[in-house]
């Protein structure tokens, strides 16, 4: 990800949803050109949540009536929702390994059907903000781990 700021410091702003309805409602252009220099990177992520809205709400309805947040990368690799859930109703069991766990699509309609998953990502601005999301789904059985899957 290109920010000025990590993803944990996005996240602890408290004032971020604050943000993103005020961009909402300003525009993506005329918040930019007001808040550029004040919020530097957090504007340029708050802008690309409002670019992706549209295609969120069609990919991953539930994650987005939830307030998930996403990059623009993590999206457009994720797994579609109604996908996700249909592979999860192939396999069943008690525990899953997943490698590349990525935004975690597939992990959040598994883990409907597993007891535990640790999914591998070696992207660690990315875990931190799957692990928002999950905690945004009130998903409790999924370990992100922050390595390679070799």
């Amino acid at each position: 990800m290109n920010y000025n700021y990590k993803i944990t410091e996005i996240l602890a702003n408290k004032e971020l949803f604050d943000w993103i309805v005020q961009a909402k409602q300003m525009g993506k252009e005329k918040f930019i050109w007001q808040y550029s220099q004040k919020l530097r990177g957090l504007c340029s992520f708050i802008v690309e949540q409002l670019q992706l809205e549209n295609k969120v709400n069609i990919k991953l309805p539930s994650w987005q009536n939830k307030n998930c947040l996403f990059t623009q990368r993590s999206f457009e690799q994720s797994t579609a929702e109604k996908v996700a859930k249909y592979k999860s109703e192939l396999l069943s069991g008690r525990n899953l390994l997943v490698l590349g766990g990525g935004l975690g699509v597939d992990e959040w309609a598994f883990s409907k059907t597993f007891e535990t998953i640790d999914s591998i990502d070696n992207d660690t601005d990315l875990n931190d903000l799957v692990s928002y999301n999950y905690s945004q789904l009130d998903i409790t059985n999924i370990k992100r781990i922050a390595e390679t899957a070799e």
